[in-house]
């Protein structure tokens, strides 16, 4: 392939567009954060720019821009995982997770800008190597996140955490794909096989547009899919339908975190989880189950103690601990009053009764 084909087909520039309308559509949509929403644009941004550089570069023959152009894959990686780690972290951290990574990227590139000018094509390999390594890094980053699980996504929306974990496996091919194709290139720019570069980059703007036409398509239908379903579940079910299916959403997430463990949870917490304001959480509970937050979370952990007590033989302040409660006459008191017997009376009874369970008051 020769150059004047990128001309007569401009992938890159179609790639371009799609890019740029991809960047355009995760800006106005509306994922559950809104400064994760911006950086993703800004992400599909600069891939919108990359593109156009190469088709100017290759096509066209312009290659006034090639620094700029070798250099703004550095910012990738960053992106991606700054994206994704702005639903983990607080709103405290999250200038300073920003700040880090791409002043990062930026030193790189202003260092490597400068070399370019010192030794101009000998510093090319040490470029491709940098990209290699950020593409590495930052997929490790990624896939390091996406193990820890949706409960490390405190800042997602109960609903969409799964979704996000989804997007993260995606972005990490991206990047492994980037890395390998990247990695492609530059071998055969080394070699001085031109025409096999050019054939690499033209499959690759292939598979991206093929990828970004998709994106066009399920992004705005899986949000648009997420409102009505809302919109029709409150028309439906009113008030109090809102209030049983939030506290479904409390009861779920506080059983697969198991966060009624952790004798600091507050509600400011669970309803940050929940992405929903306390007042509403508060409410939801005290609709639904007739009691507050706080006892309801010392349900679950009640419910902990008493299989701990039936099935352990550890002490009961132990147990106590365990089980999220600060003292252990607290523990007493909240066991008492849901069982009507004290922690030692369930353990004996259970032992006697070959570890039946012990009856919550109503």
């Amino acid at each position: 392939m020769s150059q004047s084909a990128l001309l007569d087909l401009p992938l890159p520039l179609f790639t371009a567009a799609l890019c740029f309308a991809v960047s355009v559509l995760l800006w106005h949509r509306e994922i559950g954060h809104a400064l994760a929403s911006r950086v993703f644009a800004g992400l599909f941004f600069l891939f919108a720019v990359e593109s156009l550089l190469v088709s100017l570069r290759f096509g066209y023959g312009y290659s006034e821009l090639i620094v700029l152009q070798r250099l703004l894959p550095l910012f990738a990686g960053p992106l991606t995982y700054i994206g994704f780690a702005l639903f983990a972290v607080s709103d405290r951290r999250a200038s300073r997770l920003i700040g880090w990574h791409i002043s990062i990227a930026t030193t790189l590139a202003i260092l490597i800008s400068v070399g370019s000018q010192i030794l101009g094509s000998e510093l090319s390999g040490l470029v491709d190597l940098l990209i290699a390594l950020s593409y590495t890094a930052y997929l490790l980053l990624i896939l390091r996140l996406h193990h820890q699980g949706a409960d490390a996504l405190i800042q997602a929306r109960f609903d969409t955490a799964r979704l996000l974990r989804r997007w993260m496996l995606w972005a990490i091919f991206l990047l492994a794909g980037l890395l390998l194709l990247d990695s492609a290139i530059a071998l055969s720019f080394a070699l001085q096989d031109l025409h096999y570069a050019m054939g690499l980059m033209s499959v690759g703007s292939v598979i991206l547009a093929a990828l970004l036409i998709l994106m066009l398509v399920k992004l705005p239908q899986s949000t648009r899919a997420n409102r009505v379903s809302l919109s029709d579940q409150q028309t439906d079910t009113g008030e109090q339908g809102e209030a049983a299916s939030l506290e479904q959403a409390t009861r779920k997430l506080l059983l697969e975190s198991q966060l009624y463990l952790d004798p600091e949870l507050t509600v400011q917490r669970l309803a940050r989880r929940l992405h929903v304001p306390e007042r509403s959480l508060s409410t939801a509970i005290n609709q639904s189950q007739g009691m507050n937050i706080s006892q309801y979370v010392n349900g679950f952990r009640l419910e902990h103690a008493a299989n701990l007590l039936r099935g352990s033989t550890l002490n009961i302040g132990e147990i106590a601990r365990q089980s999220g409660f600060l003292t252990r006459s607290n523990f007493y008191r909240e066991f008492k009053r849901a069982y009507d017997q004290t922690p030692s009376d369930c353990r004996a009874k259970a032992q006697e009764r070959g570890s039946s369970r012990p009856t919550k008051n109503r």
